[in-house]
């Protein structure tokens, strides 16, 4: 098929050669609370090489985007065709399952806090990149996208983490945030474009406590009642940056 000698490729559809029962659910690698999130968060914020993907690990958990959705993300889109474009509490993104039925995710409340956060510390650090989540110094790239699943490995072995966590888990997250608030999985496969719908969600991220579903959750949100809690209050108080609540102005 590469070389372009063949016009099918005959085991395309060939039986998946793994037990369901035997793999890693989404839920299994995510975080399971608010302060959880922050903390790992603020770990990698410690070490200034690690900046960026605790901006990429905060993201993730905030939006349930993909690793490869989340890093397309640019500051210098100008369209809704264009990943990172902003159009009033939407941005658009690049899905990266083909069937995109969902073009762009919400800018809730939390998030749009966690953008601003963004925004006052790219000013600060990367004034002249494209990206979201750039690369190094001197990189015109974007964060590779394994970067952020091999630093929590690392720290899981090295016993600051006290379970595995991966970029993906921020999903499960997500994920868990909208259940507890009894949103409907049908709204959040929707919201992640989970092309498999509901079948799909409930094998990655378990079933639902049914009393979620009449009001009963725990109602999670994605910032810890007090700023001082955030993530990034100590890196913003190392850099000189105001840890407050501003949101950026809504693009139109």
């Amino acid at each position: 098929m590469r070389q372009e000698k063949l016009i099918a490729n005959p085991i395309s559809k060939r039986d998946r050669y793994y037990s369901p029962s035997e793999a890693r659910k989404t839920k299994e690698v995510a975080c399971s609370s608010t302060e959880e999130v922050h903390t790992v968060a603020g770990l990698l914020f410690e070490d200034k090489r690690s900046e960026v993907i605790g901006w990429q690990f905060l993201w993730e958990n905030f939006f349930g985007m993909r690793t490869g959705e989340t890093l397309a993300l640019r500051r210098d889109a100008k369209d809704t065709e264009q990943p990172g474009f902003i159009q009033g509490d939407s941005m658009y993104v690049r899905r990266a399952e083909k069937n995109a039925d969902n073009p762009c995710i919400y800018l809730h409340p939390d998030g749009q806090v966690l953008l601003a956060a963004m925004d006052a510390w790219s000013k600060k650090r990367y004034p002249d990149t494209p990206w979201y989540f750039p690369g190094g110094r001197g990189s015109s790239d974007h964060v590779g996208e394994g970067v952020l699943t091999q630093r929590l490995e690392l720290m899981f072995k090295d016993g600051r983490l006290t379970k595995k966590l991966t970029s993906h888990g921020g999903r499960g997250f997500y994920v868990l945030v909208n259940r507890s608030n009894g949103v409907h999985d049908s709204q959040t496969a929707a919201e992640l474009n989970q092309v498999g719908g509901l079948e799909t969600l409930r094998e990655s991220y378990g079933v639902i406590p049914q009393h979620w579903l009449h009001g009963k959750g725990p109602k999670l949100k994605w910032l810890p009642a007090e700023k001082k809690d955030y993530a990034w209050a100590r890196l913003f108080t190392k850099l000189g940056l105001k840890v407050g609540d501003e949101v950026p102005a809504p693009s139109v």
